[in-house]
């Protein structure tokens, strides 16, 4: 809309450019400057002349123009936003990620018909694999929108299972494998940026369970307690695996001999 740069978009660039949030507290102030930013931006697109506004509106009659506001907004300024907020929060679990790259399928919550049928048990890892892939697109999703479409797919993959009853316990315990394997950094602050900077409703259905489901999961692992079980399984694995391959070794070795 070149009528519409052309009328204001110098304000917003002065908006945008002025935007600081380096001397941010906590987490909570980044939402209040963000809130009074975009108050700031649609009194600037109120500027624009009740015929252009028509016109605009004429062309795209389905638009939310309260949405396109905040979506331009959240684009021009989530990378300020997201780089104080992963300095707030830090990241509790990037320390325990190495830790726990052995832990196994079995050793999380899983339905009693699942753990002891292979071919089901395979099925799980084969979705858990996609599930990963689809997850680890978060490192580079900027906006609310891709955040949630990434979290969304990721639950979806997980929920819908052939053969298997995906209850709240069993999807706790398949996510947190996605997490652990995925090794997503900084996650807390990307459920803290959904639930705080995202203009669509995120508290019903699908989203809201997805989200609900994702704090549940990193609720879990803070408890230092869970995360110290996690770690002495993942460590029984590969002392499990390390011997494994030292007598598979040695069993090649002597059949050359």
């Amino acid at each position: 809309f070149p009528l519409v740069s052309k009328s204001i978009g110098e304000k917003f660039e002065t908006l945008f450019r002025k935007f600081n949030v380096k001397d941010s507290p906590d987490a909570d102030s980044l939402i209040e400057v963000f809130t009074e930013t975009i108050s700031l931006s649609s009194h600037i697109f109120q500027l624009l002349s009740p015929d252009l506004i028509d016109a605009f509106l004429d062309m795209s009659p389905s638009l939310d123009l309260n949405e396109c506001i905040f979506n331009y907004v959240e684009l021009n300024l989530c990378d300020k936003i997201w780089n104080r907020l992963c300095e707030i929060n830090g990241d509790f679990l990037i320390e325990h990620y190495d830790d726990l790259e052995f832990l196994s399928l079995n050793q999380v919550s899983l339905p009693k018909s699942s753990q002891h049928n292979i071919p089901l048990y395979h099925i799980l890892e084969k979705r858990i694999s996609q599930a990963i892939t689809e997850f680890k697109k978060l490192e580079l999703a900027v906006t609310t929108v891709s955040k949630i479409k990434i979290l969304v797919n990721t639950i979806n993959l997980l929920s819908n299972i052939e053969s298997v009853t995906v209850d709240a316990d069993t999807l706790v315990g398949l996510l947190l494998m996605v997490i652990v394997h995925s090794k997503v950094t900084n996650l807390e602050s990307h459920l803290f940026y959904i639930q705080n900077f995202s203009f669509q409703n995120i508290d019903l259905g699908f989203v809201g369970y997805s989200l609900s489901t994702l704090e549940g999961v990193l609720y879990y692992l803070k408890d230092i307690e869970n995360i110290r079980t996690l770690k002495k399984y993942s460590q029984n694995n590969q002392r499990v695996i390390s011997v494994s391959y030292t007598h598979l070794r040695a069993h090649e070795t002597r059949r050359h001999l």
